[in-house]
């Protein structure tokens, strides 16, 4: 009788360990529990602890609040209707969030509370601050003139700033009191006179909306848009070229720690890195699944950063996330295939080539023996061309795997043998 119940204790340990396993494989990315099913819209850490979250539902906006790194949220504002788009912290304790029909929440206390500072009747989408004194918001009225509002006291008052612009700021960015950057649907303006003229840096030829800028130094910024839409400048604003993502997702946000190190967020949960400023990115894994779009991340260093979307989703990681797949070739190929894993047998760690001929849905898929399924490399919408993704097996036991690419109708798997 003593076997029998070795054996089973055995096995439970075994499908544990497995289970184990499938959780370690989220490639960097840890989901939080923000007990909170609202949209989160944005995330603002002012350290490793102290950080807000803020989302909408079709009734009403909250801003959560964590002490821990994102261990506990907390919720310290709701309020019904009047959505949040944008929030910014100038210290540890004074930070403004803005949003539709002119509403400026302003803090002096860390969040306990917050007072609302109605300064407008225009749809606020965007706040940037320069300094402790200084900062911009962007939006529109009536969604036909841009409103562009100056506070030279650390929020405490705004002033209108007459331009020239037509249409609908969605983001707003200043490098000094002078010049400044703005995003507009498909156009990106550049000022140099505080925001009372503006002249076109950017205007997209495939019409993709630009959804989010970053400005990392007086020369050197990322925007990204619709449909896998990366953009670099060089020269602070003036001119804008394009970059290959390998998504085929609509992006929402992007963060930089310096000119080479920066993150992409967006639809289907997709997260992008980037370690050479642009050259090349590589799609990282998050293990939220395709029903959960992503709209905005931050990085405090090169480790540890946050993103947050639908359906309450707040993800962190401490490793700056794993590059699982990066796109190797934009040539297109002539059919479906994936390649035969190199080195195998390997020790811990193999690549495996795969290309597609249109853009599609790509999963790709790692099961052991048994058929249980050990590790997701990739869920995600990628554009045509050659791509080549890593398995890294180091908490896995020796044996035999298969690793499983669905992409359209295309279904293969290939024999991957682990040996320690």
């Amino acid at each position: 009788m003593k076997k029998p119940l070795l054996t089973f204790f055995i096995s439970l340990i075994i499908f544990s360990f497995f289970l184990t396993s499938t959780s370690v494989f989220a490639q960097g990315w840890i989901q939080q529990n923000s007990n909170s099913s609202i949209s989160f819209r944005t995330v603002y850490f002012i350290d490793q602890n102290i950080g807000y979250a803020s989302g909408m539902s079709t009734s009403r906006t909250d801003i959560f609040k964590t002490n821990d790194g994102g261990n506990n949220w907390e919720l310290i504002y709701s309020q019904q209707g009047l959505p949040i788009f944008s929030l910014s912290f100038i210290n540890a304790n004074t930070g403004m969030g803005v949003g539709a029909n002119g509403v400026n929440l302003r803090t002096t206390n860390g969040g306990n509370s917050w007072n609302q500072v109605l300064f407008s009747s225009s749809n606020l989408n965007s706040i940037s601050f320069l300094d402790q004194n200084y900062g911009w918001v962007g939006g529109n009225y009536n969604f036909s003139s841009a409103t562009i509002f100056k506070s030279t006291n650390g929020g405490q008052s705004w002033n209108s700033v007459s331009n020239n612009l037509i249409g609908n700021i969605s983001i707003i960015h200043f490098l000094n009191i002078n010049v400044g950057v703005a995003a507009m649907g498909i156009y990106i303006y550049k000022t140099t006179n505080g925001g009372s003229n503006w002249t076109p840096g950017f205007t997209s030829s495939n019409y993709k909306d630009i959804n989010s800028l970053n400005m990392i130094n007086s020369d050197i910024g990322f925007a990204v848009g619709e449909y896998g839409l990366i953009l670099k400048t060089t020269d602070g604003g003036s001119n804008w070229d394009y970059q290959i993502s390998g998504s085929a997702d609509d992006l929402e946000s992007v963060d930089f720690i310096d000119a080479n190190t920066g993150w992409i967020a967006g639809d289907d949960a997709t997260i992008l890195k980037t370690t050479n400023g642009g050259a090349n990115w590589g799609i990282q894994n998050t293990n939220l699944g395709l029903e959960f779009g992503l709209f905005d991340v931050q990085f405090l260093n090169a480790n540890t950063g946050w993103a947050v979307g639908e359906d309450g989703k707040i993800i962190k990681t401490t490793s700056g996330g794993s590059v699982n797949v990066t796109l190797t070739g934009t040539e297109l190929p002539d059919e479906f295939k994936i390649f035969n894993n190199y080195p195998n047998p390997f020790n811990p760690v193999t690549k495996i080539k795969f290309q597609i001929p249109t853009s599609t849905k790509v999963k790709l898929s790692v099961f052991n023996s048994n058929g249980l399924h050990v590790a997701t490399l990739l869920n995600s919408n990628l554009i045509a061309g050659s791509y080549e993704a890593e398995f890294n097996a180091n908490n896995l036991p020796s044996g035999i795997y298969f690793c499983k690419i669905e992409a359209g109708d295309f279904n293969h798997s290939i024999k991957m043998i682990l040996i320690k």
